[in-house]
């Protein structure tokens, strides 16, 4: 090439350590005759200067500098990723990593992979071609999705591995675990109302028992009876570690049944989607009535009969197990008729109850008169008190 003023020819050396340009140098400004450049090897621990290369370029033209630079990699940022705290078996949000050939060259990448102490927990996908044009970019997101929970940080590194010249750059990952954990309880509930008149309330109770704040999508009743239960909720839609928080559930059947309904309490969680339930059964019951009986009658005189009628309403034969008197003074009172083994559906029996005191109380006498059945085992109790005048 001719040239007039060569520094205009943008022939330069430029001198890297690494990929780090050091300084550029120029073709001096009046060259005259043939120009030698000379390329040496520093030693940085002896201080012995060796000369690897000699350039003798023709000013003429011949063997002239065209101011090409090799490529550069540059990877942003340059700081660790940090994915703060995480739930087991859920994914974070992707955070972003750029590549860049800063040089004048294409880059090779070679490979992008995840190495160090727990890269399995981590996951990369990118954009990046195999061949970087010179100022080209390209971007890889990183998520991190741990599997199993760890008391200490999980740690991983992303390497950029460049072909040629060999070279690699890594950014440090981290990631902390939470746990999704949590109870209902009891497993169970079983309750007995007569039809259209609904039970009292049982208790579920849901308590985050992990270490990560629970997010509650749904109490829902499923199953096969659903609409024969009701259910109400003091549970909102977060619950925090280490708190509580309970579901009511009642029992109200609109139908006879041969056989006790059933349905579910199903407590669902998101993120990661899962489920605690509970199996609720309901069966019609059958009634006793009055409540309670009163008895007056002087010592050692027997008093007139008082009666309790047992009804069969559960939509079922009844299996009646027996009948008894229990409680505090069971002695001065006497069943003196029975109601037979098996009561059949909408009928009913009666128990004739007498009060005989043998000795002088200075309060009331008290016994408890059970209807006990057989299948489901429940018992049904009339509270007895008597006074001697």
């Amino acid at each position: 090439m001719i040239l007039p003023d060569i520094t205009t020819s943008g022939a330069v050396v430029k001198l890297y350590n690494g990929n780090s340009l050091i300084k550029p140098y120029y073709i001096p400004v009046t060259p005259t005759g043939n120009l030698s450049w000379h390329v040496f090897d520093l030693n940085a621990v002896t201080g012995a200067i060796t000369d690897v290369n000699t350039l003798a370029p023709d000013l003429s033209g011949a063997g002239c500098s065209n101011g090409v630079t090799p490529p550069v990699l540059s990877v942003t940022p340059t700081t660790p990723l940090s994915f703060g705290n995480q739930i087991v078996n859920t994914v974070s949000p992707a955070q972003s990593v750029t590549i860049k050939n800063t040089g004048g060259s294409p880059l090779t990448i070679s490979a992008i992979t995840l190495g160090g102490t727990n890269p399995k927990q981590f996951a990369q996908t990118h954009n990046c071609p195999a061949t970087l044009s010179a100022d080209g970019s390209c971007v890889v997101s990183v998520t991190f999705n741990p599997t199993w929970s760890n008391t200490s940080p999980m740690t991983a590194t992303l390497n950029v591995n460049v072909a040629s010249p060999a070279t690699s750059m890594s950014i440090a990952l981290s990631g902390t675990t939470l746990v999704l954990s949590y109870t209902a309880t009891p497993a169970s509930l079983a309750f007995r109302s007569l039809l259209n008149v609904q039970s009292a309330a049982k208790t579920v109770t849901v308590s985050n028992t992990g270490t990560a704040p629970l997010t509650i999508s749904s109490i829902d009743l499923v199953g096969t009876n659903p609409g024969q239960f009701g259910k109400t909720s003091n549970c909102g839609s977060s619950l925090a570690v280490g708190a509580s928080c309970v579901v009511d559930v009642t029992f109200k059947p609109t139908s006879l049944n041969a056989t006790p309904m059933n349905a579910t309490l199903s407590v669902n969680v998101a993120a990661p989607a899962v489920s605690k339930i509970v199996a609720l059964s309901g069966t019609l019951d059958y009634t006793v009535t009055p409540g309670a009986l009163a008895f007056s009658s002087p010592l050692n005189v027997q008093s007139e009969a008082q009666k309790v009628v047992v009804k069969n309403t559960t939509g079922v034969p009844l299996t009646i197990s027996g009948i008894e008197l229990t409680g505090t003074n069971p002695g001065q009172f006497s069943i003196t008729s029975y109601c037979a083994s098996t009561l059949d559906v909408g009928t009913s029996c009666t128990v004739n109850v007498k009060f005989k005191p043998i000795w002088v109380n200075t309060v009331p006498m008290r016994a408890t008169l059970n209807v006990n059945v057989a299948t489901p085992a429940t018992s049904k109790s009339i509270a007895l008190s008597g006074t001697t005048p």
